[in-house]
């Protein structure tokens, strides 16, 4: 398998349909479907079974996964390792992000690269409002809405699949519902404040006969509601794996909503932040 053969499975694990693979990776649909289909043949085996619902890996994927995921990962490694190889990595770089992105780089390793370079500090910015990366205000962003600044560059990173999940324990307690149009009688956890607009919670905002327990701008703190059993709540897949939540209904109509790395006027050509940006992009799972 080469590395466009990983990215392409890993995309595909994630997004569960050839559509939102294809959006994640910025190609058709048609492709997706060919390139899996070349790369069962190439190594004899079925990764993902087509149904109506989308693609169900099996059990032959679900081994695989773990080796592919490390594989690229210690590509990306390789790759940051590279730019640094002759450049001294030093200084501060400021990170402007989510309050949810800033935990998932943490979690995912981001400091990790501070203990490489002894002479470098990492800065992070976290929280809804949008800085201003040409006033100076950070180096790098992370965002889930696209940058538009004069001199900034952009680059996109994969789409995260949004879906709604809950805690083992409520799942117990409360039951599954199997649809939107069951969630009747359960409790949810809905995105507020400035991220009332975002389609998730608009759809939620329509369920009839669902209390709404908990409205609030943090997603973080609807992340952690949802943890400790108090309902159900909307959130992109790779952020419920790590907080240990179940997937309770898919939101396929929900477009996956793609990561932005922005990088500011100037210092694109600066090697640390160069070095970090590149670790932004493989902690984040930059699509091919």
């Amino acid at each position: 398998m080469s590395s466009d053969d990983l990215r392409l499975f890993l995309a595909a694990l994630r997004s569960e349909s050839l559509a939102a693979t294809a959006s994640s990776l910025g190609v058709d649909r048609t492709t997706v479907g060919r390139r899996l289909d070349e790369l069962e043949q190439r190594i004899r085996a079925p990764l993902f079974v087509r149904t109506r619902g989308g693609l169900r890996p099996t059990e032959a994927a679900l081994r695989l996964r773990p080796g592919a995921e490390r594989i690229l990962g210690d590509l990306r490694a390789l790759e940051t390792s590279a730019l640094a190889a002759d450049e001294v990595v030093r200084g501060t770089v400021r990170i402007a992000t989510t309050d949810g992105l800033a935990g998932f780089l943490v979690q995912r390793g981001l400091l990790g690269l501070a203990q490489r370079h002894p002479e470098l500090s990492i800065e992070i910015a976290s929280g809804n409002r949008v800085v201003e990366l040409a006033r100076g205000e950070a180096e790098l962003a992370l965002r889930t809405i696209l940058v538009r600044e004069d001199g900034v560059r952009v680059r996109r990173l994969r789409g995260m699949a949004i879906g709604l999940y809950a805690s083992t324990e409520y799942l117990r307690r409360r039951g599954a519902p199997a649809s939107i149009e069951t969630l009747a009688g359960h409790d949810l956890l809905v995105p507020g404040g400035e991220l009332a607009k975002l389609p998730e919670a608009r759809l939620l905002d329509r369920v009839p006969g669902a209390r709404v327990v908990l409205r609030t701008s943090s997603l973080p703190v609807l992340v952690e509601a949802a943890a400790l059993s108090h309902g159900i709540v909307p959130v992109a897949d790779w952020w419920a794996d790590l907080a240990g939540l179940v997937r309770v209904v898919a939101l396929p109509h929900i477009a996956p909503r793609p990561l932005w790395l922005a990088v500011a006027p100037g210092q694109r050509e600066r090697p640390t932040v160069r070095v970090v940006a590149e670790e932004l992009a493989r902690l984040a799972g930059e699509r091919s």
